[in-house]
């Protein structure tokens, strides 16, 4: 994924999670981190985001198209791949989510006395 700001825009694979999306645009997004495996005693580097929002597919054509390849710009992984003349398909689908709320787990905070679970809804 890519961002702009804190809205996310995803390459998603054709297929299911697309029809998916087409029929509900509700998602959910986990990003987590463990560096450590000794959980006993590392837990409080442990954390996580947990991203809900509303998908908008956009596909070649839709205002927003051109926006979206800008902002996911695969070049710079291309060429470290040595793939520079293969770019962007453009007739991917880009999932646009704009969040309504954002989740941080970070186990390490209860030791400055916050909870672990911090909320931030738009």
């Amino acid at each position: 994924f890519f961002s702009e700001g804190l809205t996310l825009y995803i390459t998603p694979d054709p297929g299911k999670k697309v029809k998916n999306l087409r029929a509900n645009p509700n998602v959910s997004i986990s990003v987590y981190d463990n560096p450590s495996p000794q959980w006993e005693t590392d837990w409080k580097t442990t954390w996580g985001l947990q991203i809900t929002g509303r998908g908008e597919l956009l596909q070649d054509g839709d205002p927003e198209y051109d926006h979206a390849r800008e902002v996911i710009n695969f070049e710079p992984f291309l060429r470290a791949l040595g793939r520079e003349k293969i770019g962007l398909s453009r007739g991917r689908y880009m999932l646009k989510v704009v969040p309504t709320k954002i989740e941080l787990l970070e186990f390490g905070l209860i030791t400055r006395g916050y909870a672990f679970r911090q909320v931030w809804k738009a």
